[in-house]
């Protein structure tokens, strides 16, 4: 049995596409477990397959608050393909700890851990171990960019979506990417598996200002990709890597036809308790100015995840907003002191 990621509280669908294409590589032996929560105690012998972008770091946050579990406790885990690109502090500190070869998708996120003397080597992502599709083309796609003449809008914004919501549109994403005759894009997880489909692919050029966190691109660079025209690659040999890597740590690897969902084995909390004088356990506050942040919709899923998690935690936000204007769980700062 292996431990890989699911997603709760995301926007991304290309998170759900890399874990579509491990799981194909896993087969029906994985269990999930949610990316930025506590991870549960179940299965801890079965080794954590760690993909793709690590994440907000909630998790270690959470981790502390529950006191009977922390994420850098995680000491089974195998690191096939993943991006840091953000509380790198963190994750460097965690995986100097562990001690072990680290596979980085990227020659970003590779140069960052050796300086920290962290082995590493680049083996890319485990989209790119899509089989070649040879069969008739239909379709022709813009996905979540300006859509181009005599083509479909697709976006892989999945913002609200359960998990098993997530991995349906991964499957059904897939298909049309397989199939398409062109694909315009710029998502990481749009190109890639178009480029193991052997699908033409085009990254506008005028597209990439939009793009947050370019370092994450920095594979496309190694891979030989060419912004502004139609490429198809031979990813073969990045393909056979990626596979020698896991190969080497994972016992009889495969390659299915398809892949089964894995089901999320959910943290059971310890939930605060009425204390002895009558008195609630303490509640937690994120606070938030009046002005929206770039770093609003991060400090929104630390409130979810805690109060996922078994916590009263809220947002605070200052007195100036609007009752309507407070949602998922905010509060103002009048009501935070009045608690």
């Amino acid at each position: 049995m292996y431990r890989v990621f699911a997603y709760r509280f995301n926007s991304n669908l290309g998170d759900a596409i890399q874990i579509v294409a491990l799981c194909r590589l896993l087969g029906p032996r994985c269990v999930a477990v949610y990316r930025d929560e506590v991870i549960p105690l179940h299965n801890r012998d079965a080794p954590l397959v760690v993909t793709g972008w690590l994440g907000y770091g909630a998790n270690s946050l959470v981790g502390r608050l529950a006191g009977d579990i922390q994420i850098n406790t995680e000491t089974n885990a195998i690191f096939a393909g993943i991006h840091i690109g953000r509380e790198e502090s963190y994750y460097l500190r965690w995986l100097a700890k562990l001690g072990i070869e680290v596979g980085a998708r990227d020659s970003y996120t590779a140069s960052l851990l050796n300086a920290c003397e962290i082995t590493s080597k680049v083996i890319g992502c485990p989209s790119l171990t899509f089989g070649r599709y040879r069969g008739p083309r239909s379709g022709r796609y813009s996905v979540d960019v300006r859509p181009r003449e005599q083509t479909t809008f697709l976006t892989n914004h999945v913002e609200g979506m359960s998990w098993p919501e997530q991995w349906a549109a991964a499957v059904e994403r897939l298909d049309q990417l397989r199939k398409a005759e062109i694909v315009y894009t710029n998502r990481l997880h749009v190109v890639l598996p178009c480029l193991a489909f052997g699908t033409p692919v085009v990254f506008p050029l005028d597209e990439f200002d939009h793009v947050e966190n370019k370092q994450r691109l920095s594979l496309l660079g190694e891979l030989g990709f060419v912004f502004d025209q139609p490429v198809t690659l031979d990813l073969s040999q990045w393909a056979g890597a990626y596979r020698l890597f896991l190969e080497s740590r994972i016992e009889a690897l495969g390659e299915y036809e398809s892949a089964a969902m894995p089901i999320p084995v959910e943290y059971q909390p310890t939930r605060h308790t009425s204390c002895g004088s009558g008195t609630t356990g303490p509640k937690l506050f994120l606070f938030q100015g009046a002005r929206p942040t770039t770093m609003f919709s991060e400090i929104r899923n630390h409130a979810r995840i805690l109060r996922a998690a078994g916590y009263n935690a809220a947002l605070v936000a200052d007195d100036v907003l609007s009752l309507e204007q407070r949602t998922d769980g905010r509060v103002s700062v009048g009501e935070a002191l009045a608690t």
